[in-house]
Order: structure tokens, then C-alpha cells, then sequence
């Protein structure tokens, strides 16, 4: 009876230990009207910094860390210059008969600029989180793309 009570409690014991080193998968929530991407682990939506905060605190993510930080930095940047440089002209204009609209167009084009530094938070997330859900491997990323140029139309495959 001893010993069978202590191949159970072994096997439990093993499970256990299998239990916490197991690399919890990170899912990425595809955009919904007025809602942007969302990232999921263990059931809980992070936010783009509670992103970069779980890559920076894993050593195998180091050279993801970096330029998440900087894409979603300018982004964030951008974003709020643009918005107050926007509603700066628009507030003025309610008790103001000439409001420098100007500000207005430098914010727009601030929100403009900000699109590619979304974009490319967005792209290098995602290969990262593929880096990450795939035990630190390096996905192959072969993709076929239609392409024009001075010969004609053709597929190119960019790996």
C-alpha cells in the first residue's frame, strides 16, 4: 500500500512540476470596429504595454523588447500631439472668432504619421508572439505576393 501511495504521489508530484514550467500561448484578438488589436494569455487581455512589459521580463525576448518599445512610443507620441494639436483649434473657435487652424492641420498630419508606427507595432507583435508561442523558434515566414514591375505582372515570394 506504501508503495502504491507513493507512485502516486510521484506521478502528482511530476504533473505538478510540468505544470509550472508549461510557456502559457499567447493569442492575438484581430481588430473590432472602434477597438484595436487586444492580446490574450491565461484569459486576461493585455494592453500593448502589458505586452512589451511580459517580453521584457522573459531573457529569451530581448530582441523583440526594443523595437515593440519604440513603435508603440512614436506611436503614443504622435497620437496625443496630433489630438491635442487638433481640439487646441477646435475649443478656440468656441470663444474665439479667428483660431489658428493651422495647429489643426500639423495635428492631422501627426495622426498620419503615427499609421505606420501602428502598423509596425503591429507587424513585429505578431512575429513575435509567433516566436514566443512556437518555444522560442524562429517561424518560416514564407509569403506570395502579386507584383508589378517593368517586366510585367508575376508572383514574388518573400521569405
Amino acid at each position: 500500500m506504501k508503495k502504491f501511495l507513493l507512485i502516486v504521489l510521484l506521478a502528482f508530484a511530476q504533473q505538478l512540476c510540468f505544470a509550472q514550467n508549461a510557456n502559457e500561448q499567447i493569442e492575438l484578438i484581430p481588430k473590432q470596429f472602434f477597438k484595436n488589436e487586444a492580446y490574450k494569455k491565461c484569459g486576461i487581455e493585455m494592453t500593448p504595454t502589458q505586452l512589451i512589459q511580459v517580453f521584457k521580463d522573459d531573457p529569451k525576448m530581448t530582441q523583440f523588447v526594443k523595437p515593440l518599445a519604440l513603435n508603440y512610443a512614436g506611436e503614443t507620441i504622435l497620437k496625443a500631439a496630433g489630438g491635442i494639436l487638433i481640439f487646441w483649434p477646435l475649443t478656440e473657435s468656441i470663444y474665439r472668432d479667428n483660431p489658428n487652424w493651422n495647429l489643426a492641420y500639423i495635428g492631422a498630419a501627426c495622426y498620419l504619421v503615427a499609421i505606420p508606427f501602428q502598423n509596425g507595432f503591429s507587424k513585429r507583435a505578431k512575429s513575435a508572439i509567433d516566436y514566443y508561442n512556437n518555444g522560442y523558434k524562429q517561424a518560416s515566414n514564407v509569403s506570395f505576393h502579386f507584383q508589378v514591375d517593368s517586366k510585367g505582372l508575376g508572383i514574388a515570394m518573400k521569405f
